[in-house]
């Protein structure tokens, strides 16, 4: 029976399906908020149009995000030429009529 054991190509859950606990609870979820007329999409809706509570109102808005636009991914450039970087401190007033690019 040797070499039967450890991991083996295909075998295991495919990627990116749901195990059986989460489709348990998401099964239960569902039957609840159906049973007490809730909806998660609108109470965050709620919850994001609510200004008393400016840092809950961003988480809601967050997660909201996550469903309304696309992640984006991390771009590597490479820079052929030499760049000019121009720091500008924010504490200091500047004047108006100074032009800092040149």
């Amino acid at each position: 029976m040797a070499g039967k054991g450890g991991a083996r190509p295909g075998a295991g859950r495919p990627k990116g399906s749901i195990g059986h606990l989460a489709r348990e609870f998401q099964e239960l979820y569902k039957k609840a908020a159906k049973e007490r007329g809730f909806n998660l999409a609108e109470t965050l809706v709620d919850i994001s149009a609510n200004k008393s509570n400016p840092e809950l109102q961003v988480k809601a808005l967050a997660i909201l995000a996550q469903y309304a636009y696309p992640k984006l991914k991390a771009q590597e450039m490479q820079i052929t030429e030499p760049v000019r970087v121009l720091v500008i401190d924010a504490t200091q007033p500047q004047e108006p009529d100074v032009d800092p690019l040149s």
